[in-house]
């Protein structure tokens, strides 16, 4: 009885030893910093087509389209992010960021876009819009007010990409 007790009580041992050390990696990895986000290039797709071919891109920051032209803003990263990434789209009006629900797609790849006929993804058929496309971890995705502190001081958690589109 007394060896049947003490083989119990090593397996009970085992089982906590285990299961504290399952407990520590659990903490370890939630609390663990994620790994830092790349670096994104901004491009911005769209225009009119004068002639066969390829619609106008500019790789600038202004991009002029008519409202039945199709817009595309992406923001490809430099290498594939380690994790989850997620990105909100904000308008700029005199200083202040609004929530822009503009149709986001986040790829396996890490591609950021924003696609469809410009005169229907803005806010109005026409217009003159200063667009900033915040990339970050879901839970560090900034809001309205914070994003447009972020971008005068950026921060290495959130990368916030620009961009100024003039819908006619």
């Amino acid at each position: 009885m007394a060896q049947e007790f003490s083989v119990i009580r090593r397996i009970a041992w085992g089982i906590a030893v285990v299961a504290l050390a399952a407990l520590g990696v659990y903490f370890v990895q939630k609390n663990a910093p994620a790994a830092p986000l790349p670096e994104f290039e901004l491009s911005v797709t769209g225009g009119q087509q004068s002639t066969l071919g390829a619609p106008v891109q500019l790789r600038s920051d202004t991009v002029r389209v008519r409202g039945d032209a199709r817009v595309q803003i992406a923001a490809r990263p430099a290498s594939k992010p380690d994790g989850a990434i997620a990105a909100r789209a904000f308008l700029l009006e005199g200083g202040v960021a609004k929530t822009w629900n503009a149709p986001i797609e986040v790829s396996d790849e890490g591609v950021v876009r924003i696609a469809g006929e410009a005169g229907t993804i803005f806010p109005q058929p026409t217009g003159d819009w200063e667009v900033v496309v915040a990339i970050a971890r879901p839970a560090l995705l900034p809001i309205d007010a914070t994003v447009v502190g972020l971008l005068g001081a950026p921060v290495p958690a959130v990368k916030t990409l620009r961009c100024h589109v003039v819908v006619k």
